[in-house]
């Protein structure tokens, strides 16, 4: 029943009350007394509890003219007790004290609601909802007020909020030892990890060598464990956050293959790449997170190929329901498969395709797991499109908004400026593996050049012996028959070609490709999987009759004794961890540098109050005064004014999200995780020399 209706309800139950019914019927007095009768049975029936007040009362109280059964039930009251009483009988606060305010708000919008607290007969206390309106009844003003106990709602909040709070309690908590786990863990694996780098750049017999790269191994799989544990974890608990920025991703293709070409190299297989000249050179994604789906589906198709290939195909997708454009990056093996009946494993955490005690692979079963969640981050998905015996090709999509190149990026503009020198070039390509000639077909016509691709040396000397036409030979070393190096001493033996620039394609290392003969027969070794930027400058090369020999993938030593005559900085560290600030030191020696050790922020102070450094490297959590604090006191004077501005780099083994966000807002520089790489950290003193030098 609505506002009006009650408020006819309350006019004829007043008249009732006061028996003045009679006085205001009408014509017809049967119907008058029936309805009056009818609606005074719905007030004192209804389970809404309601109530008549006198807002003019002369002795400026509020006394209740009458209620129904409902209101008495909800108070504890009998109606003879509450008729004629002030309504602070039932007011947990006294209500007449605001009697004024109270009815001046009913004249200015004739209804007033909202949430109070009443008091039963027994004392006790509960939540009301109320709704108060003035009326007027025979002339005279009068309120009806509508009371509902929202104890039940109350309850049902208070318990929302607790379990809320015990929610955000716990996924504090675990963000906590998120952080504290990350840092214990990595903490010994930097040292693990770090040492062995170390010792691998000493002269040590090839036993002594393989042992120590078994370590590296072992520990960078471990880390790798780690990883996928803790990214999973931030998934979870929603403290994954994406950094989208132009990022060029078959550079990212070509980073991820080249980073995995030796566990490929082991087994001997395959690993090509191509680009539809469709997909942007530049999109906006989270580059860190691109690679890793790329890394980690790239990285299962060598874990369960055992011959052929691994195609990586980077290609535009049709748009998305919501109309934004996106790209595909297929990831195709010639593996044995996967079982239908194992298919829908493949992205539960923590599961495998194979979960037998007896299962030939490794690995924790949140990679799949973990790229899908990046992948839906990212605007995209991860999915198995096909298997069967002959292979597997997943797909991973993600949002391509097109973005423009980095400001000093001029790769691609290089590459369209100089296609005028290799333009209509004719070039002889050979390599038994199928993918890889259908892949170098389609880039030399990109580049407006002419292939005649062969699957053997056989076919390509004879096309050749019959009067082929050649500028420059591309020639795969590893094939059945003649191989490239038996191809290439063929050609040389041709006056024709005897001075025909040879490129070999090569997808075993430097070492073994000696063993198998004068490698100095060709113009250039390129090494499989191939970059296109540098099968680029290649060919430039190699039109110019240029004969240089550019091996890749040396060993070689990764430190440089003389960088600290190129890059002279005074560092001071500041590392408790004994291990680790043994290795931060052995490494900044190896560079040439002799820092200063300090073994927390406190004593890091009092060194900079008596010297003079260029950088500090700066531990995060110490004992007695942890790295935060230490980088605030620096930069409010605390260690003079000549070192307030001093750059900070923090070494940490911390790696959840706001981590590198803290140790910026308190001042640091920049910002390294643990394990350290060496490479990571020449590149920050480089860039710290430069800016001081300038």
């Amino acid at each position: 029943m609505g506002a009006t209706g009650l408020c006819a309800v309350a006019a004829l139950v007043l008249r009732f009350r006061r028996g003045t019914a009679s006085a205001a019927a009408p014509k017809t007095p049967h119907k008058t007394t029936s309805n009056c009768i009818k609606l005074g049975s719905f007030w004192d029936q209804s389970p809404i509890a309601m109530i008549l007040l006198d807002p003019h009362d002369p002795q400026g109280g509020i006394p209740i003219l009458d209620c129904n059964q409902a209101m008495c039930d909800l108070h504890g009251y009998a109606r003879e007790d509450l008729i004629g009483q002030s309504i602070d009988i039932v007011e947990a606060t006294p209500w007449t004290q605001h009697r004024a305010g109270w009815l001046k708000g009913l004249r200015e919008h004739r209804r007033l609601a909202g949430h109070g607290n009443h008091r039963r007969k027994d004392g006790s206390v509960f939540p009301t909802e109320y709704s108060t309106s003035l009326v007027t009844i025979d002339g005279r003003e009068v309120v009806i007020g509508i009371d509902r106990d929202v104890t039940d709602r109350y309850d049902a909040e208070e318990a929302l909020r607790k379990a809320r709070d015990q929610a955000e309690a716990a996924d504090r908590a675990k963000s906590e030892f998120l952080a504290v786990m990350s840092h214990e863990i990595r903490t010994p694996m930097n040292g693990i990890i770090g040492f062995t780098n170390l010792l691998l750049d000493t002269e040590i017999d090839a036993e002594q060598r393989d042992w120590l790269a078994t370590i590296r191994a072992s520990g960078e799989t471990l880390l790798t464990l780690i990883n996928d544990i803790l990214d999973f974890s931030k998934i979870e608990s929603g403290k994954m956050e994406m950094d989208i920025q132009p990022t060029r991703v078959g550079r990212c293709v070509e980073e991820v293959l080249d980073l995995l070409w030796s566990k490929a190299n082991e087994k001997r297989i395959e690993l090509v790449s191509w680009m539809d000249p469709n997909v942007p050179n530049w999109v906006e994604t989270d580059v860190t997170r691109f690679r890793q789906v790329v890394l980690n589906l790239v990285g299962n198709a060598i874990k369960f190929t055992e011959r052929g290939e691994i195609e990586v195909q980077i290609a535009p997708a049709a748009p998305s329901s919501s109309g934004i454009e996106q790209i595909v990056v297929k990831v195709r093996d010639t593996g044995s498969g996967i079982a239908a009946d194992r298919v829908e494993r493949l992205f539960r955490p923590f599961s495998q395709a194979d979960s037998s005690t007896t299962r030939r692979y490794g690995g924790t079963g949140l990679g799949l797991a973990i790229s899908r969640r990046l992948a839906l981050l990212l605007g995209g998905d991860v999915k198995l499109a096909h298997s069967d015996n002959n292979g597997s090709t997943f797909e991973f999509t993600l949002d391509a908004k097109r973005a423009n190149a980095p400001e000093g990026d001029v790769e691609e503009k290089e590459i369209n400026f100089q296609k005028a020198s290799v333009h209509g070039k004719h070039a002889l390509v050979v390599d038994d593996n199928h993918t890889n000639c259908r892949i170098l077909t389609n880039l030399l016509e990109r580049w407006d050049m002419v292939a005649h691709t062969f699957e053997s040396g056989e076919a390509a000397l004879d096309y050749m012996n019959h009067g082929g036409e050649a500028d420059f030979a591309l020639l795969d070393m590893m094939m059945p028959g003649m191989n490239g190096l038996e191809l290439a001493q063929a050609l040389r033996a041709r006056p024709a070609t005897q001075d025909l620039p040879l490129l070999l394609l090569s997808s075993v290392g430097h070492d073994e490709l000696k063993q198998l003969g004068d490698i100095t027969i060709y113009q250039q070794i390129l090494h499989k999987p191939l970059r296109q930027s540098a099968l680029f400058d290649a060919l430039l090369t190699a039109v110019n009759t240029s004969r240089v020999l550019r091996p890749r993938r040396e060993e070689a030593s990764a430190f440089d004794s003389s960088f600290a005559e190129r890059n002279p900085l005074k560092i001071l560290v500041a590392e408790d961890n004994r291990v680790n600030r043994k290795l931060v030191q052995q490494v900044l020696e190896r560079y040439g540098y002799l820092p200063e050790m300090v073994g927390n922020g406190a004593e890091c102070l009092q060194v900079l109050r008596t010297g003079e450094f260029d950088l500090i490297l700066m531990d995060c959590q110490m004992p007695v005064m942890d790295g935060y604090d230490a980088t605030t006191h620096i930069r409010c004077g605390s260690a003079g004014d000549i070192n307030r501005n001093i750059p900070i780099v923090a070494l940490t083994a911390a790696a959840m999200v706001g981590d590198r966000e803290r140790c910026l807002e308190v001042g640091m520089t920049d910002y390294l995780t643990k394990p350290i790489k060496a490479v990571a950290l020449a590149a920050i003193l480089e860039q710290i020399s430069g800016r001081k030098a300038a």
